[in-house]
C-alpha cells in the first residue's frame, strides 16, 4: 500500500496521539506517509470540510450530520498547577456552587451540566498551544485545564489537580466526510487506531 494520508489534528491529539500511533502505522506500512496539520477544533472541521485534509481528530468533533466520527480514546482533563502552587497538595478540590477552545469547551460544559456558573474573570494571557500552557504552569505564572496526558509527561514541577464531582472526560476521535470515499491507506490507518484505542 503506498499513499499520502493528511490529518488536521487539534493541539492535544497532535502532540500526545499522532506521533506514536504514525511512527508505529507506517513501520508496518513503509509506503504510506502522514501529513499532519495543527489547527484548534474549528479549524479541522473546516479542513476538512474544505477537503484540505482526509482526515481530522479532534476532542470536540462537529455535532453536524455531514461529518462522521470515530471515537479512538478517551481523555481526561486536569487543572494544571505548578508544583509550589496551594493546590498541588491537594490532587482534588471542591468549587462552590454559584447561583447567580476545545478544552476551555470541555470545561465550560461539564461546570455547566453541574450547575456551577464560572466567574467572570479576565484572561492574563492567552495561549495557543497545551504545551504553552504547561510551560507557563511549570513557570509558576499560572494554572490551566489542560489534557492528563500533557501533565504526565511534563515532570514533577506540573501537579494534576481534579475537581470533585466533575468528570472532565471527552472523546479524541477521528471525524471525516459523511459519504466521502477514504483511500485504502487512510481507512487501514482508522483501524489501526481503533486497535490502539484505550
Amino acid at each position: 500500500m503506498t499513499g499520502v494520508i493528511h490529518i488536521v489534528a487539534s493541539s492535544t491529539p497532535a502532540e500526545y496521539l499522532i506521533p506514536a500511533l504514525v511512527s508505529e502505522f507506517t513501520q508496518s506500512h513503509p509506503g504510506i506517509s502522514v501529513e499532519v496539520l495543527v489547527g484548534d477544533s474549528a479549524q479541522v472541521a473546516r479542513t476538512i470540510g474544505d477537503r484540505q485534509a482526509d482526515l481530522g481528530l479532534s476532542g470536540m468533533p462537529s455535532s453536524a450530520i455531514r461529518y462522521s466520527i470515530i471515537s479512538i480514546v478517551k481523555d481526561e482533563v486536569v487543572l494544571a498547577v505548578s508544583s509550589n502552587h496551594r493546590f498541588a497538595d491537594e490532587r482534588s478540590i471542591t468549587i462552590e456552587r454559584e447561583g447567580g477552545l476545545c478544552t476551555w469547551q470541555t470545561v465550560v460544559h461539564s461546570f455547566s451540566a453541574a450547575g456551577i456558573e464560572l466567574p467572570e474573570h479576565k484572561a492574563s494571557m492567552t495561549l495557543g498551544s497545551t504545551q504553552a500552557v504547561v510551560t507557563a504552569v511549570r513557570q509558576n505564572l499560572d494554572i490551566g485545564f489542560v489534557s492528563s496526558n500533557a501533565v504526565s509527561t511534563s515532570g514533577n514541577k506540573v501537579v494534576s489537580v481534579r475537581i470533585r464531582g466533575l468528570y472532565l472526560d471527552r472523546d479524541l476521535s477521528f471525524v471525516y466526510e459523511t459519504g466521502r470515499v477514504l483511500g485504502r491507506h487512510t481507512q487501514s490507518f482508522i483501524d489501526f487506531a481503533k486497535t490502539k484505542s484505550s
